[in-house]
């Protein structure tokens, strides 16, 4: 059986610079340009999109953390505020 390598030169970042953006659910400005809410954005997609809208951080008020994974690298910081009370 011949086996196959290759290689793919594509980083994530660029893959993630290419994803189609879409609304994360419930996406609304709380304070025009300031302050926004949305339900728990879990695809790259709703990441994307608050990039494009002007969102420079996301702060989670549960104790799920968003997959940190597709948050775009120095574009989108993640504050996670949650406790056991």
């Amino acid at each position: 059986m011949a086996q196959i390598n290759f290689t793919l030169d594509v980083s994530f970042a660029a893959v993630m610079e290419n994803m189609p953006s879409f609304r994360p659910i419930n996406f609304s400005w709380v304070i025009d340009g300031l302050l926004s809410g949305c339900a728990f954005p879990s695809h790259g997609g709703h990441f994307q999109y608050l990039v494009e809208a002007g969102v420079r951080h996301l702060v989670t008020l549960t104790e799920f953390t968003p997959p940190l994974h597709l948050l775009p690298t120095g574009r989108l910081n993640y504050l996670g505020l949650w406790t056991n009370i």
